[in-house]
C-alpha cells in the first residue's frame, strides 16, 4: 500500500507541469486528507539501521564473520577485481573498523568458514581460485595465526558450512558434498556421516538452534530445512519453506527464532528477512530490508542485534533489533498507563489489559482494533470486560489470522505483537 501510494504521488508530481494550479491544489489537498486517514503505525515491519555505508575493509563477498572478544570480525573474501583477501578486521560498534592484520597466516581465500571455539577464532577451508583448501587455522587475537592442520581428514572444499555444537567444530557439505565431520581440537577430525539425509550442496547455511544443527537452502535454489541432534541422523523439517529457494544466503539464531536473510533466488538477489520458531513454519519479517539486495554476505548476532555485513561486492554494515516486540509482563500495577498484550508472541488468542483508573472517562466500552503491517484493519473487539482488581481485560481470538506482525490500537495507544502458529 505504501509503495503504491508513493508511486502515485511521484507520478502526480512528475505530471504537475501539465496540471492547472487549481487542479494541482485539489489533488494535494486530497492526498493530505488520505495521509491523515492512514494509521501512523502502518507499514512498519522489521527496522534496519545502517551502521556504515562504507566500512574500512574493502567491498567483498564470500568472506567470513564471527563475534569474538566482544567484537565483530570480518575475515578474507573476494573482491570485484578477482582479488582474494587474507586480511582480518574488527569493530566494537559496527561503525568504525580496525585492521588486525592485512596478511594473516592463512592464504588469501574466499568461500571459507570461521567459527569461535575454545576461546579462539578458527578458519576452515576455502578457495584461492587456484586450489581448494582443507587447512585449519586458529588465533587467540586475530593477529597471530597458527596452522592446526594443513590437510584435514575432510577433503578440500569451499562454500561449505561450519558450526560449533556439542563442544565440537563441525564441517558440513560443500563442493557438492553432503558429508559431515567434527573435531574437538581442530587437529583430529572424525567422519559423522559421508551422506547426510539432505542432498549434496554448496552455498547453504548452518546454524545451531534448539539444541540441534540446522541446514538451510543452497545451490540450486533450495528451500528445504533439515535438522539433527547428533550430526549423523537428519530429519527434514520442511521440504518447502515459506521463503523462495535460494543460495548464498545467511542465517542466524536470535530471539528464540531461526532467521534467513537475503541470498540469490531464481528471481534474482533478495533482501527479504524470514523467521521461524520451529524451522517448519516461516513468517516474513520484511520483504524489503533497508539494505540492498545481495548474496554471499555474512550475518552475526552482536550486542543483542542481527548484523548484515557486505556481500555482492559491498562493504556496508546494517543492524536490526529484530521484530521490535518485547514480551510484556503478566502482572499489571495501578500506575501503568499503556495497554498490556499477552502472551506475546501469541498463538490462538491474545489478551489485552489496561488499568481501569487510567482509562478516559468516556472509555466505558473502548474499541480494540488489530491492523496488519500494511495498515489494513483485520479485526475489532467491541469492549473490554471488567475485573475486580481495577483492571480491564479482553480476550481476542486469533482464528483465521495468519502468522506475522500485527498492531493493536486502543485509543491513541498502539502496541506491536506477533502471531505464531
Amino acid at each position: 500500500m505504501k509503495r503504491i501510494f508513493i508511486f502515485r504521488l511521484r507520478v502526480i508530481l512528475s505530471e504537475a507541469k501539465n496540471l492547472s494550479w487549481h487542479r494541482l491544489i485539489n489533488i494535494l489537498l486530497l492526498l493530505t486528507a488520505l495521509c491523515t486517514l492512514l494509521p501512523v503505525f502502518s507499514f512498519a515491519q522489521m527496522e534496519w539501521i545502517c551502521a556504515t555505508n562504507s566500512a574500512e575493509w574493502s567491498p567483498r563477498d564470500f568472506h567470513a564473520s564471527v563475534v569474538f572478544d566482544n567484537k565483530i570480525w570480518v575475515l578474507g573474501g573476494h573482491s570485484t577485481s578477482s582479488r582474494f583477501w587474507n586480511d582480518v578486521w574488527y569493530s566494537t560498534d559496527g561503525v568504525s573498523w580496525a585492521c588486525a592484520t592485512d596478511s594473516a597466516g592463512w592464504s588469501r581465500r574466499s568461500g571459507h568458514t570461521a567459527v569461535v571455539f575454545d576461546a579462539k577464532i578458527w578458519v576452515l577451508g576455502g578457495s584461492d581460485n587456484l586450489r581448494l583448501r582443507n587447512d585449519v587455522w586458529y588465533s587467540s587475537d586475530g593477529v597471530n595465526w597458527t596452522c592446526a592442520d594443513d590437510s584435514a581428514n575432510w577433503s578440500e572444499r569451499c562454500f561449505h558450512a561450519s558450526v560449533v555444537f556439542d563442544n565440537k567444530m563441525w564441517v558440513l557439505g560443500g563442493n557438492d558434498r553432503s558429508d559431515i565431520w567434527w573435531s574437538a581440537d581442530g587437529v583430529n577430525w572424525t567422519l559423522a556421516t559421508d551422506s547426510a539425509g539432505w542432498s549434496r550442496r554448496v552455498w547453504h547455511k548452518s546454524v545451531v538452534f534448539d539444541d540441534k544443527i540446522w541446514i538451510l537452502g543452497g545451490l540450486y535454489f533450495k528451500d528445504d530445512v533439515w535438522y539433527s541432534t547428533d550430526g549423523v541422523n537428519w530429519i527434514c523439517a520442511t521440504d518447502s519453506a515459506g521463503w523462495l529457494g535460494r543460495e548464498a544466503l545467511t542465517s542466524v539464531a536470535f530471539d528464540n527464532k531461526i532467521w534467513v536473510l537475503g541470498g540469490l533466488s531464481n528471481y534474482g538477489f533478495k533482501n527479504d528477512v524470514w523467521y521461524s520458531i520451529d524451522g517448519i513454519n516461516w513468517t516474513c519479517a520484511t520483504d524489503s530490508a533497508g539494505w540492498l539486495e545481495r548474496w554471499a554476505h555474512t550475518s552475526v548476532v552482536f550486542n543483542n542485534k542481527i548484523w548484515v555485513l557486505g556481500g555482492r561486492f559491498r562493504n556496508d554494515v546494517w543492524y536490526s533489533s529484530g521484530l521490535g516486540i518485547v514480551e510484556e509482563r503478566t502482572t499489571l500495577d495501578a500506575t501503568r498507563k499503556t495497554p498490556e498484550i499477552y502472551p506475546n508472541p501469541a498463538k490462538s488468542v491474545v489478551r489485552v489489559r489496561v488499568p481501569w483508573a487510567n482509562l478516559t472517562p468516556n472509555a466505558s466500552r473502548p474499541t480494540l482494533k488489530i491492523f496488519d503491517v500494511s495498515g489494513k484493519l483485520i479485526k475489532e473487539a467491541a469492549s473490554v470486560s471488567s475485573r475486580n482488581d481495577g483492571i480491564r481485560e479482553t480476550k481476542i481470538s486469533l482464528k483465521g489470522i495468519n502468522p506475522g506482525i500485527y498492531f493493536l490500537q486502543l485509543g491513541t495507544e498502539v502496541k506491536k505483537f506477533l502471531v505464531v502458529k
